[in-house]
């Protein structure tokens, strides 16, 4: 396992990704139109597919690391499509939200990146099992909402989406959650490389890196989202 191999790998799925973003932006803003719509797949259903989908490749991928190079990349894959998608749908209704979710995204990985490697932040074993337990918590969270919704009761969750003195927190800390699990996968990549782990870990170091930064996407996404909201409340509450 080396540094410039993980890398490399890293850049592949990356490159994956966008693609696959790309590849679903361009048929719904540019190809699909109101009256040739009824021959693709609605946005929503794609978003459904595509999760369930990723979650059994990334399910599998962590489970069996020695078969990454197979799952990971159908795994971003998987992830691609239901980010494009769900971010067509989201630019539609709040036209340059996505644009500006990505470029804090890549700022805030670019400042995690060098403050780990001018040893800032060192993960230690104690702070690990804490954000470990807590990324499980918000694992659970998520699953829970999932249910809920599908199952009909999203008002029980409405609080996890509110623009209100619950919602923003909570959005803030998850943000704050997945930028250390960032660092977590930092310190994964150069631990492998010490412990001279076999080449094969490479993917799986390569694929934890995206899996974490499309986390952090998402979280700032929907933090900008509920921030935006709060502005347009705050703005109709002044013009009343």
């Amino acid at each position: 396992m080396t540094l410039q191999g993980t890398v490399r790998k890293a850049l592949l799925l990356l490159g994956v990704l966008i693609a696959s973003i790309g590849l679903v932006w361009y048929l719904y803003l540019s190809v699909i139109t109101p009256e040739n719509a009824a021959l693709f797949v609605e946005p929503m259903t794609l978003v459904i597919g595509s999760a369930v989908a990723g979650l059994l490749l990334g399910l599998k991928t962590n489970a069996e690391p020695e078969t990454a190079h197979l799952t990971a990349p159908p795994c971003v894959v998987a992830i691609g499509i239901l980010l494009g998608s769900s971010s067509v749908l989201i630019e539609k209704a709040y036209p340059g939200l996505v644009v500006h979710a990505v470029g804090v995204t890549i700022t805030t990985f670019c400042a995690l990146l060098l403050v780990y490697s001018t040893r800032l932040i060192k993960p230690s074993n104690n702070t690990s099992l804490f954000f470990t337990a807590a990324i499980l918590g918000i694992l659970l969270l998520y699953l829970v909402t999932g249910f809920l919704t599908v199952a009909g009761f999203s008002g029980a969750i409405g609080f996890i989406h509110e623009s209100g003195s619950h919602g923003i927190p909570l959005s803030m800390f998850i943000v704050g959650i997945a930028s250390y699990n960032l660092v977590l996968d930092f310190d994964f990549v150069e631990q492998g490389i010490q412990r001279g782990n076999p080449k094969q870990m490479e993917w799986v170091g390569a694929f934890g890196l995206m899996v974490s930064l499309i986390w952090l996407y998402v979280g700032l996404l929907h933090l900008l989202w509920q921030l935006l909201l709060s502005s347009k409340k705050t703005v109709d509450f002044d013009e009343d």
